[in-house]
């Protein structure tokens, strides 16, 4: 898993970059294969501002969120990334339970004939 922290308007840290590695390592539990992941931490006046992109099998899951403390804010991305990645896969294996291959879909129709 590749993951990228860049800090904007604020001096770098290792314990929120730790921090953010730490959170966002947790999406690859649910696939196989590469993952890239980028993380844009940024601080305005008084509001701290995460965003976080989640590039995976050429899907891609983004969440922003902005909130007062950054490590907060880090949560609640990474919280909005693993529901967008969970209904994700929930659809995929739906979509494969539900599918018919060739073979079974002549068969329904010789039979409703």
């Amino acid at each position: 898993m590749q993951i990228s922290v860049t800090f904007r308007n604020m001096d770098s840290s290792d314990a929120l970059k730790d921090y953010a590695h730490q959170k966002v390592s947790k999406v690859k539990k649910y696939f196989d294969g590469p993952i890239e992941a980028k993380v844009v931490l940024s601080k305005e006046k008084h509001r701290q501002k995460t965003e976080v992109s989640v590039l995976v099998n050429r899907m891609t899951f983004n969440a922003e969120e902005e909130t007062s403390d950054m490590y907060s804010a880090i949560d609640k991305c990474t919280d909005k990334i693993e529901r967008q990645v969970q209904k994700a896969r929930k659809k995929l294996t739906l979509g494969k339970k539900n599918s018919m291959d060739m073979g079974s879909f002549a068969q329904k129709l010789q039979e409703d004939e």
